[in-house]
């Protein structure tokens, strides 16, 4: 039996904490080789244990000062130009990509390395808004079938989970690009298992990560909607700067936990996207990275929002101030809350100009609510639903406005 024992460092690109950015992490990869297989020990090395240039640390040999060893050991500095150790998560990052470019967000992905990459495209900041008003929750019986699934897997190895969530996560990702993603992954994971037979299925297939997911992406949807409200809305009548503006909404987790999002760690890139532009791209390794690269890019851009006066929803202000509608999809004909807006606004202003203002301060008061805890996202859609058509029945003149205030009162 052979054996052989070898040290080396390793530099990894930059990683982002919470209070402040590191240029070089570096750590001591210790490596057990017994007859062809390796094994691993990675330890965080802190730079006061080097003697070597300080800046630029690896550019040169670094000199490791052993405890308990009588001897200097002189270790060749190595440079990964990728994470090789992916963790839990099976790496779509080599199977798709995301980038913001020209004013749109373009989504590439293949289902396997050899095979012909898709794209689909939608305006800026179109696939956030639609995932952070997806109904997640219609969706959590497809998310405890998968659950079930692979608990019974485990029970039963020769259960097939594989087509049972593999044939959920498809009818998923028709819902929103994002779950593609997670298709993707999992896809991954079963494709592992099937090469690893031996390998820890509770491991490769965590049955609790697909079944968090709906209460996950609930959370998620309520901070990103107080993060819009507290920071980018144009109309919130705070005449402060954004930066001011999104430090008191992270204070506020201090006192009111989960109320703000957390930012996390994400890795990017910046790679050409096309013949003349380059562009920050996410190879992502999870639906949370999509959601964070989204998200971050609307913060840095300090993106304006507004609620729509159509749909109630909130859109991204593309460049003029006064834009009141969204181009969001509402009907089989694919007509936007823009077109059907001005035809609505048109038939409010000759019925009566006080319709819409009244209709806009109970939608933004009920709004509030939200933030306060006094009802739930749900209910206060519910409501809005019921007083849009109450309100196009009064524009249409089948109630009158007097009776309209009185039902907005009673509501």
């Amino acid at each position: 039996m052979s054996l052989q024992i070898c040290s080396v460092l390793v530099e990894f690109s930059a990683v982002y904490t919470v209070n402040g950015i590191y240029h070089k992490v570096v750590v001591k990869v210790t490596s057990i080789q017994v007859s062809g297989y390796h094994h691993f020990k990675i330890l965080e090395f802190p730079c006061r244990k080097f003697q070597a240039n300080g800046v630029g640390l690896l550019r040169s040999k670094a000199i490791v000062v052993g405890k308990g060893l009588h001897e200097v050991v002189k270790l060749p500095p190595i440079r990964f130009p990728k994470l090789p150790f992916c963790g839990k998560h099976f790496c779509v990052r080599a199977l798709g990509n995301t980038v913001f470019a020209e004013g749109r967000e373009h989504f590439v992905y293949a289902e396997t390395a050899r095979s012909r990459k898709k794209e689909k495209d939608f305006p800026f900041l179109e696939s956030l808004l639609r995932f952070v008003y997806l109904d997640i929750w219609s969706l959590e019986d497809e998310f405890k079938r998968m659950d079930k699934a692979l608990l019974d897997f485990y029970r039963e190895p020769g259960f097939d989970s594989k087509s049972a969530v593999m044939g959920t996560l498809a009818k998923l990702s028709s819902q929103h690009t994002y779950f593609e993603f997670l298709r993707l992954d999992w896809q991954a994971r079963f494709h592992y298992t099937g090469q690893h037979p031996d390998a820890d299925m509770k491991d490769i297939l965590p049955h609790e990560q697909l079944a968090h997911i709906p209460s996950t992406v609930d959370m998620l949807q309520k901070q990103i909607m107080r993060l819009f409200a507290d920071v980018l809305d144009i109309d919130d009548g705070k005449k402060k700067p954004a930066e001011e503006k999104l430090q008191a909404y992270l204070e506020k987790e201090k006192t009111h936990p989960l109320y703000a999002y957390k930012f996390q760690p994400v890795s990017t890139s910046y790679e050409r996207v096309s013949k003349d532009v380059f562009a920050e791209t996410l190879h992502p390794a999870s639906i949370y990275d999509l959601i964070e690269f989204s998200l971050r890019e609307c913060v840095k851009r300090e993106q304006r929002m507004r609620i729509c006066s159509y749909c109630g929803k909130y859109f991204a202000i593309p460049r003029r101030n006064t834009a009141e509608f969204c181009t969001l999809t509402v009907d089989e004909n694919g007509h936007t809350c823009k077109e059907v807006g001005a035809m609505r606004r048109w038939a409010e202003k000759k019925n009566s100009d006080g319709l819409f203002k009244e209709h806009r301060r109970e939608y933004k008061k009920r709004f509030n609510w939200i933030k306060a805890g006094k009802i739930s996202p749900g209910t206060f859609y519910a409501w809005s639903a019921t007083a849009k058509g109450k309100r196009d029945e009064c524009a249409e003149g089948k109630i009158n406005f007097d009776e309209f205030k009185k039902w907005l009162a009673e509501s």
